[in-house]
């Protein structure tokens, strides 16, 4: 649990401990395709997004994550991680807001799917709103996004 609820900051972020720019996982050699596939426009900006600024905002909120999670045990109970999750998103609503204005297109989906699993592990959404497949599948997407955009 505790690293579904790094990972849910981390998506920036706002994932496992480590991951987004800084992922531990094998470097994939394409870019994960959106777990809900939406058509593109013509328009640049909407297309590309901001990539540096993305990376920008994942940083802030991995740092973020990891100093919010540290201080819960091995033992803290569903409360306290919900608890954590829920100051987390609710102190970064506009790095949220903003990793999103930022992601390309295709990849914004995935980001809102995201977030919003975080505001429902956080009890800000109601149980259900996304599933933890849905949530899992925007993930991969993200971190596929991370590992070929964020690279230092």
């Amino acid at each position: 649990m505790r690293n579904q609820a790094v990972t849910g900051l981390v998506i920036a972020g706002m994932m496992l401990a480590a991951t987004g720019c800084e992922s531990e996982q094998p470097t994939a050699a394409a870019e994960v395709p959106s777990a809900r596939s939406t058509p593109t426009t013509t328009h640049s900006s909407a297309q590309t997004g901001d990539p540096d600024r993305y990376c920008q905002l994942t940083e802030q909120l991995e740092a973020y994550g990891r100093k919010a999670f540290a201080g819960l045990g091995r033992n803290a109970t569903a409360a306290e991680y919900r608890s954590v999750e829920r100051g987390s998103v609710l102190d970064n609503a506009a790095a949220l807001r903003g990793l999103e204005a930022a992601a390309p297109e295709r990849l914004r989906d995935d980001v809102r799917t995201f977030v919003t699993s975080m505001r429902q592990r956080g009890g800000l959404e109601p149980a259900g709103t996304v599933t933890p497949a849905d949530a899992a599948a925007a993930e991969q997407a993200i971190l596929g996004f991370e590992r070929r955009a964020c690279r230092k």
